[in-house]
């Protein structure tokens, strides 16, 4: 009895770990992640691992969570995304959660935890980025077994606007171009006016949150063949780029540069060469640069330089000497706390208007 005791005991451990949730799986949010390997680590009594600066920048984009019920059609709403659950997209009676994390002004893309540059070089600009994920009530991920349709505003160049599936590792082009639509019927209803009609000029309608040049009642921007949890963009591919160099303390260790369009959608990360780093981006832009270090457990160290207009000269990180420096970026420590809330955050870079 006692051997068979101690058996049971030494098996628990294992058991555990068997029956913890995959690190690998999609569904999985930064906080979920990071939680798993904690538990991982006091498992084994393994020295606690710093949470990585992608998952503390990636835990700042909270999703927005619906259910719905399969078996029926639904439209949600996720701010700016709109998606249509066709009828037979879920298993009948089933209650599925969808959660949605959308991207659609230039400061949400500080926090992208995924490069805005295609396998071939060619830097994107977004007209509109997303984040599904489908869980079933146990928390199981599943995939829709009709495909959904995403729906986003047009914005200044939409209309040249193709469409991305991030795979893991890379951009994945599904569809040449978004599928341009004027605004369902009930969006026009529900536009913010004080007598709840649609307005004879739908392309004067504007979003105070997101002051774009089109919104409900103007265009949109559409795909209808969403079949699976990733991230997907709205895109427009720019083969003709620029890029610039910032300096950096060469004694510097486990930092990270990157930069964030302020007058276009999009984000770029930082090449190191000794105490120069490069970055690629758009041409004529107004840009912001920032580097980020952790500290330890309780401290991180922050630097960023003013907005600055990229030139307007066709340059790569790849082309020898073509990368202009336009400054050196001083590091403040700061507590890890400015890593819990976007607002603090973007405040910490001094970001326009924060």
């Amino acid at each position: 009895m006692r051997r068979l005791l101690l058996l049971i005991l030494m098996l628990l451990p294992l058991l555990a770990l068997e029956s913890r949730p995959d690190l690998d799986d999609p569904s999985l949010t930064p906080e979920q992640r990071e939680e798993l390997i904690e538990r991982q680590e006091d498992l084994w009594n393994m020295d606690k691992r710093p949470v990585s600066l992608a998952a503390m920048r990636e835990g700042m984009l909270e999703p927005i969570v619906q259910t719905v019920i399969g078996g029926r059609a639904e439209t949600l709403t996720f701010e700016s995304l709109q998606l249509s659950v066709p009828e037979g997209a879920f298993r009948k009676g089933r209650r599925i959660r969808i959660a949605a994390i959308v991207l659609d002004r230039p400061e949400d893309f500080v926090f992208s935890p995924v490069p805005m540059v295609l396998q071939t070089g060619e830097l994107l600009e977004s007209t509109g980025m997303f984040r599904l994920s489908f869980t079933d009530e146990s928390g199981r991920p599943v995939r829709p077994l009709q495909p959904l349709s995403a729906s986003m505003p047009a914005v200044s160049g939409s209309d040249q606007a193709r469409v991305y599936r991030y795979t893991g590792s890379a951009w994945q082009e599904v569809a040449r171009s978004a599928q341009p639509s004027r605004a369902p019927t009930s969006l026009q209803e529900r536009e913010a006016n004080p007598f709840g009609q649609a307005p004879a000029d739908p392309d004067a309608v504007v979003n105070p949150a997101n002051p774009s040049d089109c919104w409900e009642g103007c265009g949109f921007q559409i795909y209808d063949r969403i079949d699976s949890e990733q991230w997907w963009n709205f895109d427009i591919p720019k083969p003709d780029f620029t890029c610039v160099a910032v300096e950096v303390d060469a004694s510097l260790e486990g930092f990270e540069v990157q930069a964030a369009g302020v007058s276009y959608q999009g984000i770029s990360y930082g090449i190191r060469s000794g105490n120069v780093v490069q970055l690629n981006m758009l041409k004529n832009k107004e840009v912001k640069i920032w580097a980020l270090q952790r500290r330890g457990e309780s401290i991180v160290a922050i630097g960023s330089l003013p907005v600055l207009r990229s030139p307007d000269v066709t340059a790569h990180t790849k082309s020898k000497g073509g990368c202009r420096i336009v400054g050196r970026i001083e590091m403040k420590p700061l507590p890890v706390t400015v890593m819990k809330k976007r607002e603090a955050f973007l405040k910490a870079i001094n970001w326009p208007g924060y």
